[in-house]
C-alpha cells in the first residue's frame, strides 16, 4: 500500500530529524455515518497505522484510537485525554477542542462554498466542465502519491474540485 509506505518514510524521517519529543499518530476506526445514513470506517490500514511505525522508530508515539462507535463524542474525548496526559488542564483542554473543531467546522464549510461555486458556474456556462477527484485525502493532496495529476489538470486549464467540495 504505497500511503502506508509513504507514511512510515515520513516517521522515520521525523525521528531522523532528531528535533522531536512524540510522534502523533492517531488510529481512526469508525467515524461515524456518510450522508446517506451507512458506517463509515477506515480501511485496517489506517486503523493500525501505528503498528507499521513502531518497529521503525524509537519516538515515543502518541496514538489515540478513535471509534465513533463507542461514543459519538469518542475523537473529543481521546483528544481532551491525550492533552492531559501532557500536562495540560482539562479546561484548556476542552476550550483548545472547541476552538479547533470550530476551525475545522469553518474550513468544511469553505470547501462546500468553493464546490457550490463551480457547480453554479458550471450552470451559468461560465465554466464548460469541471473534474471531480475523489480519494482518500492523502492521496488525492499528495502530489508524490497521485502523481501530480491535480496539478497537471490546473496546468491545462481545468476546473478541479475536489470530492470533499460537494458532499
Amino acid at each position: 500500500c504505497l500511503p502506508i509506505k509513504a507514511f512510515v518514510a515520513h516517521v522515520e524521517w521525523l525521528e531522523a530529524k532528531g528535533e522531536i519529543d512524540w510522534i502523533f499518530i492517531p488510529s481512526y476506526v469508525s467515524v461515524g455515518m456518510d450522508q446517506h445514513g451507512r458506517k463509515t470506517y477506515q480501511c485496517p490500514y489506517v486503523q493500525s497505522i501505528v503498528q507499521f511505525a513502531k518497529p521503525a522508530i524509537r519516538t515515543p508515539l502518541l496514538n489515540p484510537i478513535i471509534n465513533w462507535e463507542w461514543h459519538p463524542d469518542d475523537e473529543s474525548r481521546q483528544m481532551q485525554g491525550l492533552a492531559r496526559a501532557l500536562g495540560v488542564s482539562s479546561r484548556t483542554a476542552k476550550i483548545a477542542w472547541q476552538v479547533a473543531a470550530e476551525k475545522e467546522r469553518q474550513f468544511r464549510n469553505e470547501l462546500r462554498q468553493i464546490g457550490n461555486g463551480v457547480i453554479e458556474r458550471l450552470k451559468a456556462g461560465e465554466i464548460e466542465r469541471a473534474f471531480v477527484v475523489t480519494g482518500k485525502d492523502y492521496n488525492i493532496f499528495d502530489p508524490l502519491l497521485n502523481s501530480g495529476a491535480v496539478a497537471m489538470l490546473e496546468h491545462m486549464g481545468e476546473t478541479v474540485i475536489t470530492q470533499d467540495m460537494i458532499t
